[in-house]
């Protein structure tokens, strides 16, 4: 957290990392994120005294904290079982990834690949609610230093003392506030 132009310097790399997956229709209906870190329970859910179980998002983990085949098909099964139990059948479009890979048939769910030439029609889709999901992320984190402006004397104490839970509750946050209409629009 430093102004335009100028270099970080000093200090460790992070090694905490995020990977966050988004669902939604083209009816604006959103599922829950799915996140991905490199812990099954990090210090900082004891700290907060919450489980992977009650998060408000979906939590999973890995060694680098990556969307995997293992990861994306038992989410895949866990959304085929939500969308069995509403009688619901839906269509999913993935992208062509190594780790969208899909092993057995689905009886809800049936998954399309996008092939090359759609991806290009669905990058704005894609980056329009992604670029609003990020807003409001950005908006969530600026709320709390602005809220922490006595407790730390510059943004980098800030930054080391945001810990994992805090980021799950942004991204939830952040999720939450991407408005229906916006994903109407960019699905139009």
């Amino acid at each position: 957290m430093v102004f335009k132009g100028e270099s970080c310097k000093g200090g460790k790399f992070a090694k905490e990392r995020l990977s966050i997956m988004l669902c939604c229709s083209a009816t604006g209906e959103k599922l829950k994120p799915l996140v991905i870190g490199n812990a099954a329970r990090p210090r900082a859910f004891k700290q907060n005294n919450v489980t992977p179980d009650n998060l408000p998002v979906t939590w999973k983990h890995n060694k680098k904290a990556w969307m995997t085949t293992a990861v994306f098909e038992d989410w895949l099964n866990q959304l085929n079982e939500t969308m069995k139990k509403k009688k619901r059948r839906i269509i999913l479009f993935v992208e062509n990834v190594t780790s969208h890979v899909v092993s057995k048939k689905l009886c809800i769910v049936t998954c399309q690949v996008l092939v090359s030439t759609f991806n290009v029609r669905i990058a704005a889709v894609r980056s329009g609610i992604i670029q609003a999901m990020k807003a409001n992320y950005r908006k969530s984190m600026l709320h709390n230093l602005l809220a922490a402006v006595g407790k730390f004397i510059t943004a980098t104490e800030f930054a080391k003392s945001v810990t994992v839970y805090d980021a799950i509750r942004w991204i939830s946050s952040a999720w939450n506030n991407v408005w229906e209409e916006t994903i109407l629009k960019c699905f139009r």
